[in-house]
């Protein structure tokens, strides 16, 4: 194979292994898919719920301690 060939083959796979790593790193970023998943809001919610009713209801006091977010 000539010396021009490889050089060129060389430089295109390392363009496209390059793009392939972007469009991974961006498809699986873990910011990218909180905003996108309306889910991880509601349970957001949830959760701040329930521990406004369990520092209501027990006046801060959690029955296990190890459970007591703030």
């Amino acid at each position: 194979m000539k010396k021009e060939t490889f050089l060129w083959l060389t430089i295109g796979l390392g363009v496209g292994m390059l793009t392939s790593a972007v469009f991974a790193y961006k498809y699986y970023s873990d910011e990218d898919r909180r905003r996108r998943d309306p889910r991880m809001k509601r349970v957001e919610e949830l959760l701040e719920e329930a521990e406004m009713l369990l520092n209501k209801g027990k006046k801060g006091k959690a029955i296990v301690p190890e459970l007591h977010l703030r």
